[in-house]
């Protein structure tokens, strides 16, 4: 597959009306299949961190993930896509995503998850993003693991899980100056871009694992993905692995992510309006 080329069903994805142009428009872009706990307060977060517009595309949720999605669009500034193919093949989805917003007058892309939480070392991370030097901003790149003794009337996933591992993860995600010619590679860990790079100025706080349930679904779903096309063995093979263990087995592995934690509440933030 050529470098730069989309395979055709990530051109499907059409974003059917622009918005105005805003000078230094910084777009969060995403794809997302049931995620109804968390996608609410990732965008949220995001609009109140100062991002202009959120392009989210929807990939066949059936957890009620669109209806939040819906309800925020009606009052905040949030684009819903509809991505009806099972194929995993995340950075074509993406790099189309970030292209269009590109198209739409965005200068600065943030390809997010749900899961994550982002914010810079200084100020709101829009502000932040505007003011700097580089093309391509890295970030450090923590995992949020839930405890028996998180709240459980506390429904944010942000606020509820207090607890981090106490080391940053090996991976980092990225951030970067709109350019049409970008390429965003799976799992948002890196993108083909003209400009320079900078070191991890950036923060991200990850929630992958909320509920023993949600992890073995996240599971199940994620290989599903991987199989729906003939995605190389190279791709998802922390999903491979632990797709190979039984239900219990992959909580047991989720429960063993409890040692040694941190207590560190994540710097939620949200917009009051919504």
């Amino acid at each position: 597959m050529a470098p730069y080329l989309l395979l055709p069903y990530a051109r499907s994805l059409e974003l059917r009306r622009y918005r105005p142009p805003t000078p230094g428009a910084v777009w969060a872009v995403t794809m997302v299949k049931n995620e109804a706990d968390i996608i609410g307060h990732s965008i949220e977060h995001l609009l109140a961190e100062g991002v202009d517009h959120v392009l989210v595309a929807d990939n066949l949720s059936d957890d009620g993930t669109l209806d939040v999605l819906r309800r925020l669009a009606q009052h905040a500034p949030l684009t819903i896509l509809h991505d009806r193919l099972p194929t995993f093949y995340q950075g074509e989805k993406m790099t189309r995503l970030a292209r269009l917003a590109t198209a739409a007058g965005a200068e600065w892309i943030i390809p997010f998850d749900a899961d994550e939480l982002w914010t810079a070392p200084t100020g709101r991370l829009a502000d932040f993003v505007r003011s700097c030097e580089h093309s391509v901003l890295h970030s450090n790149f923590w995992d949020y693991v839930p405890t028996e003794g998180d709240d459980a009337a506390e429904t944010n996933p942000f606020l509820r899980i207090q607890h981090r591992r106490p080391r940053p993860e090996a991976m980092h995600k990225v951030a970067f100056r709109a350019n049409r010619f970008a390429f965003i590679e799976d799992g948002n860990h890196s993108v083909r871009h003209p400009g320079g790079s900078s070191p991890d100025l950036l923060t991200v706080r990850h929630f992958p694992f909320r509920t023993t349930e949600q992890a073995v679904r996240k599971v199940t779903q994620g290989v599903t993905a991987l199989q729906a096309d003939d995605i190389p063995p190279q791709y998802g093979v922390h999903w491979r692995a632990l797709a190979a263990r039984t239900d219990e087995q992959i909580a047991e592995y989720y429960r063993r992510l409890n040692d040694d934690l941190v207590a560190d509440p994540a710097p939620f933030r949200a917009v009051k309006t919504l």
